[in-house]
């Protein structure tokens, strides 16, 4: 069992005959982790964030809370495959919304407060953070920058909002572990019985 895309990703490549299951997979067919969700194919099952759909809804979330909102400052992990199909979908909304979407790079934590001090984030309305490990590790950071900066901020899970930031929408990923824990113990149960041994 693994958690997100990218340590997925890393399993798939170590192993075709092992099982894998996926925790919060942004983008599991677009990075080829799975076929399609109707059939997966290969050894790799588990649950999605469905970041690229998220993003379209998080800045539509931003714009009702914000109704004058033109520009948006969002934060992107260019490292991760299953976050530029959540930039993808942002642009596309950003296109129906009529807003101007600035993009900073984040690759690494120590990375944020520079970013958020640059002109590009300084002149936008709101900020949108792309789920990504590198801003799920620094969320109260995160929050207090953004807060700082006076920045209304959206982010994919809820702890974002209890460090203090703005608002969040996305899957709840404690859910989704315990979730994958029972896809864990079907794939047990049935390798112990097709060995003839009960787990």
């Amino acid at each position: 069992m693994v958690g997100g895309t990218s340590a997925a990703l890393a399993a798939k490549a170590v192993t075709t005959k092992v099982p894998i299951v996926f925790t919060v997979a942004g983008d599991p067919v677009g990075v080829g982790l799975v076929a399609s969700l109707a059939r997966l194919g290969g050894n790799a099952t588990g649950l999605s964030n469905l970041v690229a759909d998220l993003s379209e809804k998080q800045l539509e979330l931003l714009k009702a809370a914000v109704p004058q909102l033109s520009r948006v400052t969002v934060l992107y992990n260019p490292g991760n495959s299953a976050a530029r199909s959540a930039l993808n979908g942002a642009r596309n909304a950003a296109r129906a919304l009529a807003m101007e979407l600035r993009v900073l790079e984040v690759r690494q934590p120590k990375d944020l407060a520079s970013a958020l001090s640059a002109p590009t984030a300084q002149s936008a309305g709101a900020l949108l953070a792309i789920g990504d490990p590198v801003f799920g590790n620094i969320l109260v950071q995160l929050a207090e920058l953004s807060v700082k900066n006076r920045l209304p901020a959206m982010y994919i899970n809820r702890e974002f909002a209890e460090a203090g930031g703005l608002m969040t929408y996305g899957s709840s990923f404690s859910e989704n572990y315990r979730r994958a824990a029972t896809y864990v113990d079907k794939i047990l149960r049935s390798s112990s019985s097709e060995s003839g041994r009960l787990p």
